[in-house]
């Protein structure tokens, strides 16, 4: 997998920009204010969302159904915050 500009990425105004604000990873375009942010929202989120879905377990991965669901309630917790976040107003 290629590098990336480390996270967290912040969203402010018309672009998404690393934690330490000197890298810019995105300007961010929409139709209007709104659109705009949450484009910007969801870009903001992607490390942390490729993170989640990296951890995510798999179900071919375990012989018990009980062991899959207890794996999946704790990913579930873990990264719901994450989640969340690139999609509320």
């Amino acid at each position: 997998m290629s590098k990336y500009t480390e996270s967290p990425w912040l969203y402010s105004q018309n672009t998404v920009s690393g934690s330490n604000g000197s890298e810019m990873v995105a300007e961010v375009y929409g139709f209007d204010t709104l659109e705009k942010k949450a484009n910007g929202k969801l870009i903001a989120a992607a490390p942390d969302l490729l993170e989640a879905l990296i951890e995510a377990p798999i179900v071919s991965r375990f012989s018990k159904a009980e062991d899959f669901i207890s794996a999946y309630e704790q990913w579930r917790d873990k990264y719901k915050t994450p989640a969340l976040k690139a999609v509320q107003p």
